[in-house]
């Protein structure tokens, strides 16, 4: 069986039959990748200026010592899921390269045909020798798009297993924390603190 062209994998990707892929095709996918990028990115921004809110809160000394734990741990969830949303912005940004790149390559051959270079009835597969050096890029493209929707209904939960004993170690934790008055021992117990609430999530 003769294996599918990149081409014709990017265009059956795009719902199209490789023979009528067009550079306006690719063009009209473009905004979507850039406009899903940028989304992805406020959100991480926000996450992360969120959890370094909740961080600076769990150790205020005008926070109620029952709210320390819970404000740690939440401090650590929005991290972890502002890194998967800048993951998935970095997917998008990276999908918007790749089309971009291919969307060049494109008009570089409509413009061969127009001037006569290549026959204007020329297939997409007969051209296919012009992509040869994005092998890898458009691979790349395939590769995300089939994990994506996997890595994004997985990652993002706000639960994990041992979730209350963590958060009772935690109090524990912050009332040493809170009754220590040796700056260095105070210090130690806070790397503890964060350590703690990071594994959580792992």
């Amino acid at each position: 069986m003769k294996e599918e062209t990149l081409v014709e994998k990017i265009a059956i990707s795009l719902g199209i039959k490789p023979a009528l892929l067009t550079t306006a095709n690719i063009h009209e996918k473009m905004p979507a990748l850039k406009r899903m990028a940028e989304t992805y990115e406020k959100e991480a921004i926000a996450l992360e200026a969120s959890s370094l809110e909740n961080r600076a809160k769990a150790f205020s000394p005008d926070t109620p010592a029952a709210d320390r734990a819970h404000l740690m741990r939440q401090s650590s969830m929005d991290a972890q899921k502002a890194k998967t949303k800048a993951n998935f912005a970095g997917t998008f940004l990276t999908q918007l390269g790749h089309f971009t790149t291919l969307e060049t390559t494109m008009q570089i051959v409509d413009e061969m045909k127009e001037v006569g270079l290549m026959k204007s009835n020329m297939t997409v597969t007969d051209w296919q020798g012009a992509m040869d050096t994005m092998q890898d890029e458009i691979q790349q493209i395939l590769t995300t798009s089939q994990k994506l929707g996997d890595v994004m209904g997985s990652v993002l939960t706000e639960t994990s297993s041992g979730g209350t004993e963590i958060v009772d170690e935690l109090d524990k934790l912050f009332a040493e924390y809170e009754a220590e008055t040796d700056p260095v021992k105070k210090a130690e117990i806070q790397k503890k603190i964060e350590a703690k609430s990071n594994s959580v999530l792992a």
